[in-house]
């Protein structure tokens, strides 16, 4: 209910992610990794690539800390930053969050990893029976970490049945779908526009990791 209070509002937020949306959707699924994960960076950052952080805060919109940018292999300088990057933060995020069901075995416990930290939920989870993440907003996390799984199952409830909550969800088909273009060299992005013959402005959109 409260995601969905305003229900223009919450129709315009999903259209305007849509196109990265969508491309996130084929990459977990490509990867393995449940389709529920691709709403993770709406619960995060409302789907903004560029939403930049300041030093030492979690930045892109799957909002990565910079101790984790550096343990994903993301590079973050002043060029460049990885963690803005719709391709590369997405390709990175879904092997970590792969990696952390290897260990958890439960993809509940993975959302809840990705908001508290792998070791921590290894620590929560030390010494308690399985059957005791039948019921994983119980377990003895941060309210916040609680609120990131609640938000998730929460958003995923309303994709499902949209009519339930009185919501109209965008069509996918008839959105602009992105495709990932690896140059033979590296280009300025005012040249990459102009071969495409693409708005410069919605190419950096795009590309917010060059800074």
């Amino acid at each position: 209910k409260r995601l969905t209070r305003n229900p223009r509002l919450f129709a315009a937020k999903w259209q305007a992610a849509l196109p990265l949306l969508a491309y996130v959707q084929k990459a977990a699924e490509s990867s393995n990794v449940p389709g529920e994960f691709a709403l993770l960076p709406m619960v995060e950052s409302g789907y903004d690539p560029s939403e930049p952080g300041r030093r030492g805060d979690p930045a892109g919109m799957w909002q990565i800390m910079p101790a984790t940018a550096r343990a994903l292999g993301l590079t973050v300088n002043r060029h460049y930053d990885g963690r803005l990057d719709p391709a590369a933060s997405t390709k990175a995020v879904l092997a970590m969050l792969k990696e952390y069901n290897d260990t958890l075995h439960d993809w509940r416990l993975v959302d809840m990893a990705f908001n508290a930290g792998e070791y921590k939920m290894r620590s929560v989870m030390s010494g308690r029976d399985r059957p005791a993440t039948d019921k994983p907003l119980h377990l003895p996390v941060s309210s916040i970490t609680r609120n990131h799984l609640a938000k998730l199952m929460a958003m995923a409830c309303v994709v499902r049945d949209p009519a339930r909550y009185a919501v109209e969800l965008p069509d996918a088909e008839n959105t602009t779908h992105l495709a990932l273009v690896k140059l033979p060299q590296p280009v300025r992005l005012g040249r990459a526009a102009e071969a495409a013959e693409f708005p410069l402005a919605e190419l950096r959109a795009l590309n917010p990791g060059y800074r």
